[in-house]
């Protein structure tokens, strides 16, 4: 049995391979470094081999434990691949995937007056994103986050890290099954802190905040908050673009509700993340319902400095004075507008409050506000684009605006395949928006390469074996396109010494038909033609082919010799094969083949077609107009030529000539 598995650069893949690499993401602002670890399955004692370096960044360190660099001129994607080795086993190549932010990142957020503002003195206008596994498309769909920047012109992103304790509504608590431990798998081998860092990177990249929401509702696990804040204080702290919100609705659900414990966990807390994280602005007390005695209550809470710090709130059970006068002694923001808990409908509710807070300067964030296309689409009561009132943040951009994938290459073909080799070729692909950085090749579902033109040559490959192969386009943000349909690619098999064929040859009216059998594989077949003892021609034949027919219409006695080399070389003796060609002469319309054409052909025509007669001896004088079939337009047609004036016979008529046609002619023996 044929093994078709190839190397990948000089070790032999085992064809039941026990052991794997597993594909990895990571992300690094543009200029900075990451460390990544290497992962192996069901190898005692792996090696690492790093198959295929970055495209763009520097790779240092020994594997399992490696650092990327990214360049300081490059962002969008970067990748590399590497393989595990253990002994004799080697597994497939696996893809470590790098998303490189842009150096477009926002200064600090600042106060003015009691207002919170952008770095440019905007007000922050944002939406809702929820982490979870069951969200990560739409948490990596790019499409999502530039249309909530460039066409709803918002210019945060509010991201809820669900926490313990969830008591909706003011009922009794839930499981928390979507809170999730920092160091917990929740895609592959990307933990919660991986795809955290990934959502500072992406929001950082399109020139937008993020504000970390640590996200109980209606109630607050003490212990929880102190083991979780200190890890992801310190992360972050440096990222200017990033805000953190101590607490989401820590207390169902008024301020008149929070008790001098509740004070002094938000007093603790602030503590705790401000010794973390000095610079970073700090969102406190997130108050569920919007009432009058917010002010009182934040007054309780004398060990808290909101010289960069600031009172969330949210848009329940409206009560605006109560807002208005809560900005009037301390810095507010609105962190939740969303459309339940008021008079009209959802709709309705979400578009007033939106123009309230709009109109009276604060800083927003809907929960669910946007009816976006993206990923999941929005909701149908969101807000439309038509209905957006405010202008675009012009200091929210970044390059990831193309959210379209490119199109897919196209007339991938193999035009050189030897025993160990195949040389694939495309049409270049073009995207308009972002251009194409690379192109992707896969042979067998593995990348085994990153080719930035449309060509690849694969190596080492076994011969006489079917590889499939699919080629696709990366483009500037690193989107990739769709497949072309799989190319198969047949490898040759190595040539046979000794090898040569077996032909036949029959006369077949306007030229010879040849067939072979091949003793072994050849990689080209040479065919000389000789006529009567002299050399007409010689011919070059792949080595796959197994017949060939060479058209002539002059008689002779001819000899085809078929020569089978290798390397250009003859791997064994030719064989011969002589045949007599005299390809038949007749004449068009002549059925009954008396040397003449008249009603009597029509007669014999006719009594063939209505079963009367016998068939015509040459069919193809029987075909009177020529067109490749016999039937009662061809007596139709001799009657209109003899008796009508109409066309004559096309040729050969009225001489007689070669047969040419794919009728049979047997015999004709009017002709001379």
């Amino acid at each position: 049995m044929l093994i078709c598995l190839s190397t990948l650069v000089s070790s032999t893949i085992s064809a039941q391979s026990t052991i794997g690499a597993i594909d990895l993401s990571a992300s690094v602002h543009q200029g900075a470094s990451v460390e990544i670890e290497l992962l192996a399955s069901g190898s005692v004692a792996p090696s690492f081999e790093i198959v295929a370096p970055p495209l763009f960044g520097i790779l240092t360190g020994t594997p399992p434990t490696v650092t990327y660099t990214a360049p300081p001129d490059h962002h969008g994607n970067d990748l590399f691949t590497y393989r595990v080795l253990d002994g004799t086993d080697v597994s497939e190549t696996a893809t470590v995937d790098i998303f490189v932010s842009a150096d477009v990142a926002r200064g600090r957020p600042q106060l003015i007056g009691n207002d919170v503002r952008a770095d440019n003195g905007l007000p922050l206008r944002g939406e809702a994103l929820a982490f979870g596994p069951w969200n990560l498309t739409k948490m990596y769909d790019l499409a999502w986050w530039t249309e909530i920047r460039d066409v709803f012109h918002l210019n945060t992103v509010r991201l809820f890290m669900y926490r313990p304790p969830q008591n909706y509504s003011g009922g009794p608590g839930v499981d928390c099954d979507q809170c999730l431990d920092l160091d917990q798998l929740i895609d592959g081998a990307a933990t919660t802190l991986d795809v955290l860092d990934d959502m500072v990177e992406i929001a950082g990249g399109l020139g937008m905040y993020l504000i970390i929401d640590y996200h109980p509702v209606g109630g607050h696990d003490v212990a929880d908050a102190l083991a979780w804040w200190p890890v992801v204080a310190d992360r972050y702290r440096d990222r200017t673009h990033v805000i953190y919100e101590l607490a989401n609705e820590p207390v169902a659900w008024s301020a008149s509700a929070y008790q001098p414990d509740d004070v002094q966990f938000e007093e603790d807390l602030f503590a705790v993340i401000r010794a973390a994280a000095p610079e970073t602005h700090i969102i406190l007390w997130t108050f569920a319902h919007m009432t009058g005695n917010m002010r009182e209550k934040v007054d309780e809470g004398t060990e808290i400095d909101y010289a960069n710090a600031s009172v969330g709130f949210h848009a329940y059970l409206d009560n605006l004075p109560g807002a208005l006068e809560l900005r009037s002694f301390y810095p507010a923001i609105q962190t939740e507008i969303g459309s339940t808990l008021g008079a009209g409908t959802a709709h309705e509710n979400l578009v007033d409050r939106t123009a309230d807070h709009e109109s009276h300067g604060f800083s927003w964030v809907w929960l669910n506000g946007a009816f976006t296309t993206g990923a999941t689409g929005g909701p149908t009561d969101g807000l439309l684009p038509s209905e957006v009132t405010w202008t675009a943040d012009p200091a929210a951009t970044g390059d990831f605006t193309d959210a379209t994938p490119p199109p897919t290459p196209d007339s991938v073909a193999a035009v050189d395949v030897s025993e160990t080799a195949a040389t694939l070729t495309w049409s270049p692909v073009i995207d308009s928006e972002s251009g194409i950085t690379n192109y992707r090749v896969r042979r067998d579902g593995q990348l085994i390469a990153i080719p930035t033109s449309p060509s690849f040559v694969d190596v080492d490959l076994t011969a006489g074996c079917t590889h499939e192969y699919a080629v696709t386009a990366i483009n500037g943000v690193g989107l990739e396109s769709v497949a072309a349909s799989n190319l198969q690619v047949v490898t040759l098999l190595p040539c046979a010494a000794g090898s040569s064929a077996v032909m036949t040859c029959v006369s077949d009216g306007a030229g010879i038909d040849l067939e072979w059998i091949l003793g072994g594989a050849v990689d080209s077949l040479e065919l000389e033609v000789s006529r009567n003892g002299l050399v007409e021609s010689t011919l070059a034949l792949s080595g796959d082919a197994e017949s060939y027919t060479y058209p002539t219409t002059t008689a002779g006695t001819y000899v085809f010799t078929l020569a089978t080399l290798c390397g250009g070389s003859a791997t064994g003796a030719p064989t011969f094969c002589i045949v007599d060609h005299d390809p038949p002469t007749f004449r068009r319309g002549d059925a009954n083949t008396d040397g003449t054409v008249d009603l009597g052909d029509v007669i014999t025509a006719l009594a063939y077609l209505f079963d009367v007669g016998a068939s015509p001896i040459c069919l193809a004088a029987a075909d009177a107009n020529d067109d490749e079939q016999l039937d009662i337009a061809d007596a139709l047609f001799l009657l209109n030529f003899l008796h009508l004036g109409g066309s004559a016979p096309s040729s050969p008529y009225p001489d007689c000539g070669l047969d040419t046609s794919s009728l049979d002619c047997a015999s004709f023996t009017a002709c001379p």
